[in-house]
């Protein structure tokens, strides 16, 4: 009975690729980059700082007031005022300005479209000196109180100083005479603000040296 079995058929088909005839190709391509010819240029050097060749520059020269290159500090001066005793030590200055008035003129026999400028008189400007307020202090004070009676003009002497402390520029108020003194306000609030006193100078000329 055996004998009379027959054999069934596969159900899945054994698939085959035929395989190509040679060398198979690899999977991935050696990427070579072709070397240059010549000598391989070196490494950069380290930054050593000299980017120019000499000397380098010298450092800037310190500032002594001497040096036409530099304008003089406005903070550095001290004022000078004719036979005053007490503290003289002005915190500000302002007011040193002289100005000259010039007339306009024109006639009727000319052709320009313009007037002539006359130069006329020069003014010079009341000068506001500020300082503080020393205990006992009423030098300035006293000189306002002696023109109310009697004229009292003295020079006043204003130095520009260089970082040297030697003058460098002078101002002589002559024929200076005190017209008005403004004494410090009173604020509780201005803790640690100093009291400062205000006084108006008027002069005949001012001389610089």
């Amino acid at each position: 009975m055996a004998e009379n079995k027959k054999k069934l058929p596969s159900l899945v088909k054994p698939v085959t690729t035929p395989r190509p005839k040679g060398k198979l190709p690899p999977l991935v391509k050696d990427v070579t980059t072709p070397r240059p010819k010549g000598k391989l240029t070196t490494k950069a050097k380290k930054y050593s700082g000299a980017t120019t060749k000499g000397k380098l520059p010298t450092k800037a020269k310190k500032f002594t007031g001497d040096d036409l290159s530099y304008p003089l500090p406005m903070f550095h001066f001290k004022v000078e005022i004719e036979n005053m005793q007490g503290h003289t030590s002005f915190q500000k200055v302002s007011g040193l300005e002289a100005k000259t008035n010039f007339v306009k003129y024109s006639h009727g026999n000319t052709k320009q479209s313009h007037d002539y400028n006359i130069p006329g008189r020069t003014v010079f400007t009341d000068v506001t000196l500020e300082k503080g307020i020393f205990v006992g202090d009423k030098a300035l004070y006293e000189w306002w109180k002696e023109n109310l009676s009697v004229p009292s003009k003295k020079v006043v002497t204003i130095m520009l100083l260089n970082p040297s402390q030697d003058t460098a520029i002078t101002w002589t108020l002559n024929d200076a005479m005190p017209v008005q003194i403004t004494f410090s306000e009173l604020d509780s609030q201005k803790t640690g603000s100093p009291a400062i006193e205000k006084l108006i100078l008027k002069c005949n000329t001012i001389d610089v040296s």
